[in-house]
C-alpha cells in the first residue's frame, strides 16, 4: 500500500530539498511512498516515459529495499 510521503521525506531528496517549506508542504498531497524490493526493476535504461507519467525520486535504498517518492 503506497502512503502519501511525509515533510521529512520530502526534504531527503536533493532537487527538492532547496524548496521553501511551503512549496513542500503544498507538493505533499500529490506524493506518494511506493517500495520496491532490490530485484524489482523500476525502469530501464532508455525508457521512455509518457507525458503523463509520474516522477519518481528514490530516497532511501537497503540492501533489501528501495523507497520511491512519486509525484
Amino acid at each position: 500500500m503506497a502512503m502519501q510521503a511525509r515533510i521529512e521525506q520530502l526534504s531527503q531528496i536533493i532537487i527538492l530539498a532547496g524548496l521553501e517549506k511551503q512549496d513542500r508542504i503544498n507538493l505533499q498531497p500529490h506524493t506518494k511512498v511506493q517500495r520496491y524490493s532490490k530485484a524489482e526493476i523500476m525502469l530501464h535504461e532508455g525508457d521512455r516515459l509518457p507525458a503523463n507519467s509520474n516522477l519518481c525520486f528514490v530516497y532511501a535504498s537497503t540492501n533489501r529495499a528501495r523507497s520511491c517518492i512519486k509525484s
